[in-house]
Formats: C-alpha cells, sequence, structure tokens
C-alpha cells in the first residue's frame, strides 16, 4: 500500500486517536493485506474514522456529556448547512429560466415549489460573483449555459470553489470558537431550537426541489438536459443529480445533530443541572 493512501486513509480519523494508535493501524492494514489492501479493506478502514469522528463529536458512544453531546449536534446541523447550501447553489444554476420551458398550466406547482426553494436559500454570501454570472447568463443560449462556452462554465467554477471556501472556513471558524465556549443550559437550549428550525427549512427546501423537478421533468424534460425544445433529453442530468444528492445527504445528517441536541437538552432539563 503507498503512503499516500495510508496517510488519506489515516487522515479520516481524529488527530488524538492518529497519534495514539495510527502506526499500530498501519501495521495491521499492511499485515493483514500484504502490503495491497484491498478495496473491501479500504472501506471497512475508512468507515472506522467515520464511526471514530462522529464518536468525537458526541453522535455516536457515551464519552461526553449530555451538554457537549447537544452542542455537537448543533454543529452537525451548522456543518450540514454548508453542505446544503452548495446543493441549493446547483440547483438554483440548473433552474435558469425554467419557466420559460414549461406549460403555464404544468407549471403552477413547480412555481410554488421553487418561490419556497428560493425564500429559504437567500444568502448574502459572494453576491455581487452570483449576480455577475446571473447577467451574463441572460446573454448566453441553453446550451450555451449548460456547457457549450468555456468561459462562462470556467467562471461558475471558479466562483463555486470561492463561495465553497467561504462557506468552509466560516463554520470552521464557528465550530472552533464553540468549542472553546461553555454556553449556559439557557442558551444551549435556544441553539437547539434554531438548530432545529434550520434543519426543518432544509428538508422543505429538499422537498420543494423534488416536486420542482418532477414538474419540470414532466413537462419539459429537454430543459433538464440542455438539448433542444420538444427533443427527448435525460430527466435526471448529473449537474441536477449531484446538487439534490448534496442536499439530500445534508438534511439527514442535520436531522441526526438536531435529534442528538434535542435528546441530550432534554436530558440537562431534567436533571441537577438546571436547579
Amino acid at each position: 500500500m503507498s503512503d499516500i493512501t495510508t496517510r488519506a486513509l489515516l487522515r479520516l480519523y481524529p488527530r488524538p486517536w492518529r497519534a495514539r494508535y495510527g502506526e499500530e493501524l498501519t501495521g495491521l492494514i499492511l499485515q493483514a493485506s500484504g502490503g495491497s489492501p484491498s478495496l473491501l479493506l479500504k472501506m471497512d478502514v475508512a468507515l472506522g474514522g467515520v464511526r471514530e469522528r462522529l464518536r468525537v463529536i458526541g453522535l455516536l458512544g457515551n464519552d461526553l456529556t449530555p451538554g457537549d453531546r447537544a452542542r455537537s449536534g448543533v454543529l452537525v446541523v451548522m456543518w450540514s448547512w454548508m453542505l446544503f447550501v452548495l446543493g441549493g447553489i446547483g440547483v438554483e444554476k440548473a433552474a435558469e429560466h425554467w419557466q420559460a420551458a414549461v406549460p403555464p398550466a404544468s407549471a403552477r406547482l413547480g412555481e410554488v415549489a421553487f418561490a419556497v426553494l428560493i425564500a429559504a436559500a437567500v444568502t448574502g454570501l459572494s453576491v455581487t460573483g452570483l449576480l455577475a454570472l446571473s447577467v451574463w447568463a441572460q446573454h448566453l443560449s441553453v446550451a450555451q449555459r449548460n456547457g457549450g462556452n468555456d468561459a462562462y462554465g470556467a467562471a461558475v467554477l471558479c466562483w463555486v470553489v470561492l463561495f465553497a471556501g467561504c462557506l468552509f472556513c466560516w463554520a470552521a471558524a464557528a465550530a472552533s470558537t464553540a468549542r472553546h465556549l461553555n454556553p449556559t443550559p439557557r442558551l444551549l437550549v435556544l441553539e437547539t431550537r434554531l438548530a432545529v428550525a434550520v434543519t426543518a427549512t432544509m428538508a422543505a427546501m429538499t422537498i420543494a426541489s423534488s416536486i420542482w423537478w418532477a414538474t419540470v421533468a414532466r413537462s419539459a424534460p429537454w430543459f433538464l438536459s440542455g438539448t433542444a425544445p420538444r427533443t427527448p433529453g435525460t430527466v435526471a442530468p448529473f449537474n441536477l443529480v449531484i446538487p439534490v444528492a448534496f442536499m439530500l445527504s445534508a438534511t439527514l445528517l442535520a436531522s441526526m445533530g438536531a435529534r442528538s441536541a434535542r435528546r441530550n437538552v432534554r436530558s440537562i432539563a431534567s436533571g441537577p443541572s438546571l436547579s
């Protein structure tokens, strides 16, 4: 097994765990695989890393106090929101000018669902870049907006990378700050309620995106695939499947975090810590 593969697998584990067990795990992998681990073995090691990280943030195991687990659940929702926003950007990009492609009678349900999605997804980050790309898109054809214009595609990619980096940095900064804070039980209850509200919003947006997708797929599948009007087209294009998958995964992850936060906040409220 190459050093790059070994380092990549070990990076999935928390730093304290790597410092204590990293060499031992590397030796076990080499012994079990003879230097050439199978895909199944790599997946087992990777899943072990994910489990350790979930244990560290309080979603698995009983090593943390209820307060720590509740705070960890809130942080999971925050990270999930970052992932969800990235998926929402992809859906918004794939939906440009969709109303022109769908007959008015068939577009009503999709318009309602899309309005819910947009209203809940408003964000002030990178507005200038998004506005510039939107203006540019107005002067391009459907084919050009969906891969036919290399310059536009490169600009969109750069903006997505920039926006993702911005989200990641803010989320990382917030998570790092939260780990050094000791919120009061009352404040922790408020944070948990906000996390639950954010999770519910994510679920509503995911459902709205799915309804909009189904509406357009039924009435104008060619729009989704970027082909000429009234021509056959796929109803599950890559540029829409991936963002919606991001949104769904983020919603499920946020649900885990919110559920953990609520359960542990209730444990605090029923215990002696508030007396």
